[in-house]
């Protein structure tokens, strides 16, 4: 009698397994069929960070051209006196705090591609 019961018990384990398994193997492939749907989607993000980080570099590149251009003024012009000083006062206030927006965003990219270049290599 104990032995009938073991056995009823075990192959009653047995099914219960076999219909977890065949539940568990109609989600994968659920979940395979939604991967593969997402497979161009993820191929397109692809690219635009791509596309992203190479206008990135773009952007960094001619920023450090201006700011050597704008560094090294050119010999062969003179360099004209302003009419008044007032408006020598809010030019040279107006390009610093443009020179330091250029900086700080230069600076913010900068960092979104190390910090992200730091995550891809963990």
């Amino acid at each position: 009698m104990v032995s009938m019961i073991l056995d009823l018990t075990i192959v009653a384990l047995l099914g219960g397994c076999l219909i977890y398994g065949f539940l568990v193997s109609r989600k994968l492939k659920k979940f395979s069929a939604v991967l593969a749907g997402l497979d161009p989607m993820i191929t397109e993000f692809s690219q635009a960070v791509d596309k992203s980080e190479t206008s990135a570099r773009m952007v960094k590149e001619s920023l450090i051209e201006s700011a050597k251009q704008s560094a090294a003024p050119a010999k062969s012009e003179p360099v004209p006196e302003p009419a008044k000083k007032v408006e020598l006062g809010l030019f040279s206030s107006t390009h610093r705090s443009q020179k330091s927006e250029v900086n700080k965003r230069r600076d913010l990219i900068k960092g979104f591609f190390e910090a992200s270049r730091v995550e891809a290599q963990t």
